[in-house]
């Protein structure tokens, strides 16, 4: 298994995994939305569940995935304006 690393001012530094208990917290948590509120909101939900299996996957780390979320939501907000 592939370490999570992160890279920190202080240079690299393992992250490690989401434990399978903080893992279900978060599915419950995605799970448990029941409104979005508009066109954006769903598109920018649709952003984070495309990628945030990749990291579960663990094929790319939190921060490749948040940095992929991040510019996929700039581009579909510029899109909207």
């Amino acid at each position: 298994e592939k370490p999570n690393i992160v890279k920190e001012s202080e240079g690299e530094i393992d992250k490690g995994y989401l434990t399978k208990a903080e893992y279900d917290r978060l599915v419950d948590l995605i799970n448990s939305i029941k409104k979005v509120n508009n066109e954006l909101d769903n598109d920018v939900f649709e952003v984070i569940n495309d990628e945030i299996y990749s990291m579960f996957a663990g094929e790319k780390t939190a921060e490749e995935v948040a940095d992929m979320i991040q510019n996929r939501v700039q581009i579909l907000v510029s899109e909207k304006s």
